[in-house]
């Protein structure tokens, strides 16, 4: 393997994102999410390598748009600051998610 194949050198992988999920803001009971996810004040905080950001958000169906705009029983949580994905490639993947706003 060459030196530029290896995961050291892949800033996707090696580059940690740090999210912040609160409760989506369209459901009626947002304290049974809370609860769900064992959120501390309101916010359940990840780490995740920008490598795989984008399809996690997809697989927990993460509303990703800035203004919580998605609608459906599958959003039970938003990403709080949509800015904390910049830079990451794979963002597209994740709902919602908007280039440049």
């Amino acid at each position: 393997m060459a030196p530029h194949e290896t995961s050291d050198n892949d800033i996707q992988w090696t580059r940690i994102v740090e999210l912040e999920l609160v409760p989506h803001p369209d459901q009626d009971r947002p304290e049974i999410t809370e609860m769900d996810y064992d959120m501390r004040d309101g916010v359940l905080r990840i780490n995740l390598r920008a490598a795989t950001a984008g399809y996690t958000l997809r697989k927990w169906s993460v509303d990703c748009s800035p203004d919580h705009s998605l609608r459906g029983p599958e959003y039970r949580l938003w990403l709080k600051d949509h800015l904390a994905l910049y830079g990451v490639k794979n963002a597209v993947l994740a709902p919602g998610y908007q280039l440049n706003k």
